[in-house]
């Protein structure tokens, strides 16, 4: 979260002695938040930049929380509601909740491509509910397990089951294709990993707090000349 607070601001206001305090924190308050609204969409923007997005969900996650000229300390702040974006501005290591698997979109698997119009994974291809039916045993135990499936011209066997199978040491959620031909094509889904190493690539504050800085003199002034005229 960037906070902007009115420390300079005060230090002005203390010295305009023809301007009433009440009127005074209310032209500190409008201005701040004209500037953190600039900031707001400074921070969308790099939202944009910054990721592959099929929607606008992430940055319409941007919100700003007001100043208010009968607070105490008038401040404005420009954040995300996304925690997890954290992460992605400043970089660290990502831990699955309870010390799980991290269940990675592979980027040609089939979970990323078939996401909503949101830019979501639809939930039908969430791993847990890939994998709410999957018996833990070797490879070979749950491919042929998942091979008494259902599909084209087996349709009492069910539907088609998900299972994980391990390959140079990498574990993976994939699901065996049914085709006429004899070898079966495995569509792949997800990565399952502990952790994942997460590297910065998203300059929000740098963003936030130019867009803040870009009009703030501006609104500043045009308030001011407001409360001005007011007082002729």
């Amino acid at each position: 979260m960037f906070k902007i607070d009115s420390t300079d601001l005060n230090k002005l206001f203390n010295n305009l002695n023809i301007i009433s305090e009440k009127k005074g924190r209310a032209v500190q308050a409008i201005s701040l938040n004209k500037s953190a609204f600039d900031a707001r969409k400074a921070g969308q923007d790099q939202t944009r930049k910054a990721f592959d997005l099929k929607s606008d969900w992430l940055p319409k996650g941007i919100r700003v929380l007001k100043a208010k000229s009968n607070s105490s300390d008038i401040k404005a702040a420009v954040y995300s509601k996304d925690e997890y974006l954290a992460l992605q501005e400043f970089g660290g290591t990502k831990r699955a909740p309870g010390g799980g698997n991290l269940s990675i979109p592979l980027k040609d698997g089939r979970a990323n491509k078939s996401r909503t119009s949101a830019g979501k994974i639809r939930k039908s291809l969430w791993a847990s509910n890939l994998l709410q039916d999957f018996t833990a045993g070797t490879p070979k135990e749950s491919a042929r397990a998942a091979g008494k499936q259902g599909g084209r011209g087996n349709k009492k066997a069910g539907r088609a089951k998900s299972f994980i199978i391990t390959k140079g040491g990498k574990k993976y959620v994939v699901r065996t294709a049914r085709k006429r031909a004899k070898q079966k094509e495995l569509i792949g889904f997800y990565h399952l990993k502990k952790t994942a190493n997460i590297k910065p690539k998203y300059n929000f504050r740098p963003a936030v707090i130019a867009g803040f800085e870009k009009n703030f003199n501006k609104h500043f002034e045009t308030y001011l000349d407001k409360l001005f005229l007011e007082l002729k």
